[in-house]
Formats: C-alpha cells, sequence, structure tokens
C-alpha cells in the first residue's frame, strides 16, 4: 500500500485518555494486591503467584458487578472502590480488614503503583506550545495526583482544571457530551461553540483531517474513539488510536512505524505515539489511508 505524508497544523486541544493511554499499573492490579497482601498476612497459606492468580479473576467480576450497579462511582469513589476491594478478596475467599482495604485504596492513590507508558513524554515533547494539553478519563479523583506523581504537570500545566473526569462531570465516555464538556472546560468555550463544523463538501481524508480543531488519544475505541466519529456534534474532533498496550508502560510492539488514516480522515491508529512526533509540523509523518 502506497505511503503519503501527512501534516497537520497545531489543534486548538488536545486530550488524552489516563489509564491505559498515559499510565499502567506497574504489574498489574491483582499482582499488587497480591504482593501487599502477603506482606500484611505473612502467615496466611499459599504463595503470591497462586493468589494472583485468583484475584485476577475475582477483581474483574468485583470490578464489573460495581460498575453495573453504580456507574460512574455513584455512592463516593472511595466507598465504590473499598467495595470492589473487600468484594474481591470475599469472592477469593480472602477475608481482609478495613484496615488492609483502606491500605490498599491508598496505595493505588500515588504514583507508586504505576507507570508512565514509554511513548507519552516523546509525543507530549512534540505537541506544539499553541496547543491546550489536557486530560479527558473516565478515572476518579485520585488520577490527579497519579498524574502529578507521575510528573506529568511538565505538559499538563494545571493537574487540577486541565484535567476532566467523568466522576466530576456526571457523564461518562462513551457519552458525547463529555466531549462537549471537556471542549468548554478547558477552552473556555461557550456551549454552542467549537466542537463541530459544516464543511459544505467533500473532504479527501487528509483534508478532512487538516480541517480538526481537536484531538483525543485513547486506548479504548469504544469509549474514546467511536464516538467522535459517529456523533455530528463533535465533527470538529479527530480521534488517535492506540493498538492494546502491556502492563509496565511497554507499548505493545517495538515502535512499529505504520500508522494508518481511517474513518475518512478522523481517526488515526498507531501502536507507539513516537510515530507521531512530527505529526503537527511541516515535515509531517508517513501514513497509509485505509
Amino acid at each position: 500500500m502506497a505511503r503519503l505524508i501527512l501534516s497537520l497544523p497545531p489543534p486548538r486541544l488536545l486530550t488524552l485518555d489516563a489509564y491505559g493511554t498515559i499510565y499502567t499499573p506497574l504489574g498489574s492490579v491483582a499482582e499488587q494486591y497480591s504482593s501487599l497482601y502477603h506482606q500484611h498476612y505473612p502467615d496466611r497459606p499459599g504463595d503470591q503467584a497462586t493468589t494472583t492468580n485468583i484475584l485476577a479473576a475475582t477483581f474483574s467480576q468485583a470490578f464489573a458487578a460495581r460498575t453495573k450497579s453504580h456507574p460512574n462511582y455513584s455512592g463516593g469513589e472511595r466507598q465504590w472502590w473499598i467495595t470492589v476491594i473487600k468484594q474481591t478478596f470475599d469472592l477469593a475467599e480472602l477475608p481482609i480488614s478495613s484496615d488492609f482495604a483502606t491500605v490498599l485504596y491508598n496505595w493505588f492513590n500515588s504514583a507508586n503503583a504505576y507507570s508512565v507508558y514509554q511513548d507519552i513524554a516523546d509525543f507530549l515533547d512534540s505537541i506544539p506550545q499553541s496547543t491546550k494539553i489536557g486530560v479527558l478519563s473516565n478515572s476518579d479523583t485520585r488520577s490527579r495526583s497519579v498524574l502529578s506523581g507521575l510528573g506529568m504537570q511538565k505538559w499538563i500545566k494545571d493537574i487540577v482544571s486541565d484535567v476532566v473526569l467523568s466522576s466530576e462531570v456526571g457523564i461518562e465516555k462513551p457519552s458525547p457530551d463529555i466531549f462537549g464538556a471537556a471542549s468548554r472546560k478547558l477552552l473556555s468555550l461557550s456551549p454552542s461553540a467549537g466542537n463541530s463544523f459544516s464543511p459544505g463538501m467533500a473532504f479527501s481524508p487528509i483534508e478532512q483531517a487538516r480541517q480538526l480543531q481537536f484531538w483525543h488519544v485513547g486506548d479504548d475505541f469504544h469509549k474514546d474513539i467511536a464516538p467522535l466519529i459517529s456523533e455530528p456534534s463533535l465533527s470538529s474532533w479527530g480521534g488517535i488510536y492506540i493498538c492494546p498496550r502491556l502492563p509496565g508502560g511497554i507499548v505493545s510492539r517495538k515502535h512499529d512505524s505504520i500508522v494508518t488514516l481511517g474513518h475518512n480522515g478522523r481517526v488515526l491508529q498507531t501502536c507507539d505515539l513516537r510515530n507521531l512526533t512530527t505529526l503537527f509540523s511541516p515535515t509531517g509523518i508517513q501514513i497509509e489511508i485505509n
């Protein structure tokens, strides 16, 4: 397939998902639960590897159940997570104290539990200074302390006001409304401004991409990307979809250089954000159109 050059003007706004896009657990959640469990209860039977396997399954069950019964951290995020923690261990038949549940909750409230993906710094360093950078996440408010602890204030200038969270807005991705809320908050736009345009003509994919004013980066196509291409009110938004990533901040392929432009110029896909470091410059990047 022939490759073309894509060079985009600096966007007004670039938002990124947090968990799974900027940072990831330093070892899986189950691995960290297991490690801290055996440290806290050294006389309990079982080994850490076996406990990890059990907790991986029960955490998924507990998380899914709480998400269904209390969407978007309803009832308060601390109680939301304490319930998930206790149910995770109850389902594993590993009783824990309330004090230990609090230990786990607090552990994931800091940067100690996470690492930044390898490609994030180079990508954000490449974003023009005229572009506003923010975070748009379905996370709870603990993500601010994580982002700060991981040094993200180098690019996200105000960790408080430049981070838009579903738990505060009251809307979760993939609702289109949260993207509108993000642009209004981060750029101080009026409710009717800035999220859509009426081209009045059929653009080529590259021409279409050059018209976009806002870009969102995420690793979940359904939540991060699909609303941008299906909702007419978000026609000024484009999506940068990242291939699935690995634990520990490692990108899933070794600097795979293939970047595709799809959905009529609305979606860029890459496995490594370092492939996009010249996207908003005259040099541009090589792309394939699909």
